[in-house]
C-alpha cells in the first residue's frame, strides 16, 4: 500500500502541470471548435484520472484509520442521481443505455457522500 501511495503522489504532480494549461487552452478564443472539443475530452480524462488518484489516497486514509466518515443527512436519491450521471459521461458504448430510475424523488437519510462517490467509479 505504501508503494502505491508513492507513486499516487509522484502521478499527482504532473497531473496537475497538464491540468492548468489544458483548463487554460480551453478558454482560448483563438482555438477552433474542433480543437476544443478535442482539449474537453482531454481536460474529461485527465480529470478522470485525478479522481483515480485521490480515490486510492483517500483509501490509503481508510487503510490506515486516518479518515472519518462525515456523515450527514441528505437526500440518498441525488446523491445516488449525481453518480448515476458520472457513468452516463464516462460511456462511450452508444448501444448501453444507463438510466436511473427511483420510486421517490426525496428520501432522507444518513450518509457520507465522498464514500458512495469514491466507491462507484
Amino acid at each position: 500500500m505504501r508503494f502505491f501511495t508513492n507513486i499516487t503522489h509522484e502521478l499527482r504532480t504532473p497531473l496537475t502541470l497538464i491540468l492548468g494549461p489544458l483548463d487554460d487552452f480551453s478558454h482560448s478564443n483563438e482555438l477552433s471548435d474542433k480543437v476544443k472539443h478535442k482539449l474537453a475530452v482531454i481536460n474529461r480524462s485527465a480529470k478522470r484520472l485525478q479522481e483515480l488518484i485521490n480515490q486510492i489516497l483517500e483509501f490509503r486514509k481508510t487503510e490506515t484509520d486516518n479518515r472519518r466518515l462525515c456523515v450527514v443527512r441528505g437526500n440518498i436519491v441525488s446523491a445516488v442521481h449525481e453518480v448515476m450521471l458520472k457513468y452516463e459521461e464516462l460511456n462511450r458504448n452508444e448501444s448501453v443505455r444507463i438510466r436511473f430510475v427511483s420510486a421517490e424523488n426525496d428520501i432522507k437519510m444518513y450518509f457520507d457522500n465522498e464514500v458512495i462517490n469514491m466507491q462507484s467509479l
